[in-house]
């Protein structure tokens, strides 16, 4: 059983299908909708630190197209019920650690703070932030991109 962490852009294509008409959907929504069905059929474990379930929530209900806030916490209660789901807050370490390694190398705090709180046990990270193709943030973790194309922030 691999240990498998989907970055938040994944999560949100695919969450926000229900929003769009057939022919609005891109094809990165279309793919990551396919992605997170099949990977919700595996038995793998789903990882989810407290930033990572901050960061769907709020993008869900507040930017772009708007999930019902019922809604979105509905489906975010029923991925952290999951038997193979793996919950982890973040430490006074790991804020430590996050604010630094940000610092030192210009990527996002947040996606430091995503990752931390399970560093050196992420088998596979899902992403299409390209600040996860650095070694610093990545680690030893294999990195698939399920979707193709790279977001540049």
């Amino acid at each position: 059983m691999k240990r498998i962490l989907i970055d938040t852009q994944i999560w949100i294509y695919a969450l926000k299908v229900p929003l769009f008409e057939e022919h609005e959907l891109s094809s990165e929504m279309k793919k990551a909708l396919g992605f997170i069905h099949r990977t919700l059929r595996q038995k793998n474990v789903i990882l989810f630190s407290q930033q990572l379930v901050a960061e769907i929530f709020h993008i869900l209900t507040r930017r772009g197209r708007r999930l019902d806030p019922a809604i979105a916490e509905g489906h975010l209660r029923q991925l952290l019920r999951r038997r193979e789901t793996k919950w982890a807050g973040t430490s006074k370490r790991h804020m430590v650690e996050a604010l630094r390694l940000s610092r030192e190398s210009n990527i996002h705090v947040w996606d430091f703070l995503t990752v931390l709180p399970f560093k050196g046990t992420i088998d596979i990270i899902y992403s299409n932030d390209e600040h996860f193709t650095q070694p610093l943030l990545k680690g030893s973790s294999e990195l698939i991109n399920p979707v193709g194309s790279w977001r540049k922030f």
